[in-house]
């Protein structure tokens, strides 16, 4: 069972599952997986399933649930990442993908000062995050927050919560977070352009942590992604 399947919590009914259309076009038609076969299934809502399929058509598929495990392949703590909206949505989808895949728990796409592009569509981006979610192989999918205005995001309550510019002198980011340790971390990441010096004064205001990730300028969403690699150690 090295493929994974993705149904939602409505998609349970006592011990039967019935796969989403797309999904049961894929066991059906892509890999012919038939009555009697097992699949691994998750709700996206820490569930994980073993199943075995008890009907299969064209695009309708029912199984049977024989195991169930809570949590599987999630990490011990919560992070959650906030990221400027950018210029490109292909490297918007591609730190998502990442976030998800390195145990992410929370993404708030963000408008700032310098954010240029103000469109965001949360279909396509949930649809990016459930592919990378049956990858990886966990099954909790992240909660992904509607687009968030910057002053919102500092009000937001965590164990530790950090601003990363490349202009503080403060310690870096990693080494912040081993000496806290915390057990929900929050982390935003500004646009192209940085964070306005106005935002990261509102941030100190507001009892944040500044920090860096070294002496390197890197991509917003490249720093996004190394940030979102803490939850590979939680």
């Amino acid at each position: 069972m090295t493929t994974q399947y993705f149904a939602s919590p409505a998609c349970f009914e006592g011990n039967h599952v019935t796969l989403p259309p797309e999904e049961a076009r894929h066991v059906v038609q892509v890999l012919r997986h038939g009555v009697g076969e097992e699949l691994a299934v998750t709700d996206g809502a820490g569930g994980w399933f073993r199943v075995v399929i008890r009907f299969a058509k064209k695009n309708k598929v029912i199984a049977e649930v024989v195991e169930k495990q809570i949590d599987r392949g999630e990490p011990s703590r919560q992070l959650s990442i906030g990221l400027a909206l950018l210029k490109s949505t292909d490297r918007y989808e591609w730190f998502l993908e990442k976030a998800v895949e390195l145990g992410v728990t929370a993404v708030y796409p963000l408008l700032t000062h310098h954010t240029e592009m103000r469109r965001f569509k949360p279909e396509r981006a949930e649809k990016v995050m459930i592919a990378a979610l049956k990858q990886c192989g966990r099954t909790r999918l992240p909660f992904l927050h509607p687009i968030t205005e910057l002053q919102r995001c500092l009000s937001a309550k965590a164990d530790a919560r950090f601003l990363l510019h490349e202009k503080t002198t403060e310690p870096n980011l990693f080494e912040r977070w081993q000496s806290l340790k915390p057990y929900h971390t929050l982390i935003v990441v500004g646009p192209e352009g940085g964070f306005s010096e106005a935002e990261i004064l509102l941030a100190r205001e507001a009892g944040w942590h500044m920090a860096s990730l070294g002496s390197r300028r890197l991509r917003a969403e490249t720093a996004a992604v190394m940030a979102s690699g803490l939850g590979v150690w939680s």
